[in-house]
């Protein structure tokens, strides 16, 4: 055999093993994206059935809240844990969602905040937080451009990376507070489980608030006196205001009860379903407005 023929089957050999590597690789590759896409198409497919059980909670919950509310004149429950009738395993807890101080309560919306500026910075007093943080949430509420004493607007916030303005709107959501300059992380673990952010005309159900909640919200209730009062609210909620300013751990104590309930219209809900080893949790915010229970806002992640 002459050289230029073994030299052409030499050619020959390399080009069939160049091309069986690469239709290798690309078989390999093949095969991996079908295995991913499999792999995502059935977590989807479970995503979307745990979220379908999850909204099943949400009926299950407006279901045992509906018999609950429909006393106007009875206190509303402020917690429940739900019956499970679901064939997943998971659990769905029902919570009053206004035994919290509401941060819109200090938004121009709610017209005059006088009485729910001086609560918060009660509040911040008894947390040991700093009193640049209500200067600072006044100045993102309201829709002037001039800072407070200790307050920031667009100016202070535009030398960020990425720049922003303030909301000058009523906040969506509490974790809007760790933008504020003032707002730590500490900061924020101390103030975060006493408020939230509802509309601005939403109250503080005295049933459900915690004794720093108490504190702030009466003027001159000690700690002490503060916690035996959301004991007794939590053994026996009270089943009017008239009753709660009439406890003996009030007296002596001018209480003003603007912005004070012991019944709720918001609810949060918080429920999670296992589906094949997937886990899924829903936040949602219930509302019972003319005698139906609507959702309002949910918030979902996986666990694990």
């Amino acid at each position: 055999m002459t050289r230029p023929a073994r030299n052409q089957r030499g050619v020959a050999l390399l080009l069939a093993l160049l091309l069986t590597a690469v239709v290798t690789v690309l078989a390999v590759a093949v095969a991996g994206d079908q295995a991913f896409a499999l792999h995502r198409s059935h977590n989807l497919s479970r995503r979307m059935q745990a979220g379908a059980y999850l909204t099943g909670v949400e009926y299950l919950a407006a279901a045992h809240l509906r018999p609950r509310l429909a006393d106007a004149q009875a206190p509303s429950p402020v917690r429940l844990l739900l019956p499970w009738p679901l064939e997943v395993a998971g659990r769905g807890t029902l919570r009053d969602a206004q035994g919290c101080f509401n941060l819109n309560a200090l938004s121009p919306q709610a017209g005059d905040i006088t009485l729910a500026e001086a609560r918060f910075r009660r509040l911040l007093a008894l947390l040991d937080l700093p009193a640049a943080i209500a200067d600072q949430l006044l100045d993102w509420l309201d829709e002037d451009a001039e800072a407070r004493f200790a307050g920031a607007e667009d100016d202070a916030y535009s030398r960020r990376d990425p720049p922003m303005r303030t909301a000058d709107a009523p906040l969506a959501d509490v974790s809007e507070l760790r933008l504020l300059p003032a707002m730590d992380g500490a900061a924020y673990a101390a103030l975060a489980p006493l408020v939230c952010a509802l509309p601005p005309a939403a109250a503080i159900n005295v049933n459900a608030a915690a004794p720093p909640l108490l504190a702030a919200v009466i003027d001159g209730l000690r700690p002490g006196r503060a916690g035996d009062l959301a004991a007794r609210a939590a053994a026996a909620p009270f089943a009017s205001l008239d009753a709660f300013l009439a406890d003996p751990a009030l007296s002596g104590l001018l209480v003003e009860a603007a912005g004070l309930t012991v019944r709720s219209d918001w609810f949060a809900l918080q429920a999670e379903v296992t589906l094949d080893g997937f886990t899924l949790q829903r936040d949602s915010l219930l509302q019972m407005y003319g005698g139906q229970v609507r959702v309002r806002r949910r918030l979902e992640h996986r666990v694990g």
